[in-house]
């Protein structure tokens, strides 16, 4: 059986949940990287995956338009879809998942989850470094966690959500 798996990333976190998934699904993977130009075509699968990081509350625009000029193909095979992102409250992460993916591909897909997120606070801009922290004192306003120690490497991602997403994708 043949995956293709077409994903989006700003800081390299859902990159790395792509190759995760390819490590862990039987049969041949192709990894697609949209910021390297989206495909005249979709490419020729037996199932697909989608996925792409959150950046600043929204996906990215690439994977909107993608998943807007080939729904018609998507719908046709088993689909999987993913974001990689930072936050963990169900409600907001649903809402994330039906802006980049849409009704359509949400309802259609096997599996729809937030894999975690990461990012490298040393080499995120000014701005970003400023919302980043006010995400995290908001959050920790509210009683809950927040992002960690903003500093160097910051990551949630989540490899049993990953292998549960596997497992879900092979079923």
């Amino acid at each position: 059986m043949k995956t293709c798996i077409i994903y989006t990333t700003r800081h390299g976190a859902a990159a790395y949940c792509a190759r995760q998934i390819a490590q862990q699904l039987s049969g041949e993977v192709q990894l697609l990287d949209l910021g390297e130009g989206t495909p005249a075509a979709l490419p020729e699968a037996d199932r697909y995956i989608l996925g792409g990081s959150i950046y600043m509350g929204m996906a990215q625009k690439a994977l909107k338009a993608f998943c807007g000029k080939f729904a018609d193909g998507l719908l046709q095979k088993p689909l999987g879809l993913y974001l990689s992102c930072m936050g963990v409250e169900e409600e907001m992460v649903r809402k994330q998942l039906l802006d980049a993916f849409g009704t359509q591909l949400l309802d259609h897909a096997r599996i729809a989850a937030n894999l975690g997120g990461a990012f490298d606070f040393d080499k995120l801009g000014r701005m970003e470094r400023f919302i980043v922290k006010q995400v995290d004192k908001a959050m920790r306003k509210q009683g809950k966690e927040g992002l960690g120690p903003l500093k160097g490497q910051v990551s949630a991602i989540a490899p049993e959500a990953i292998a549960d997403f596997c497992v879900k994708m092979e079923g």
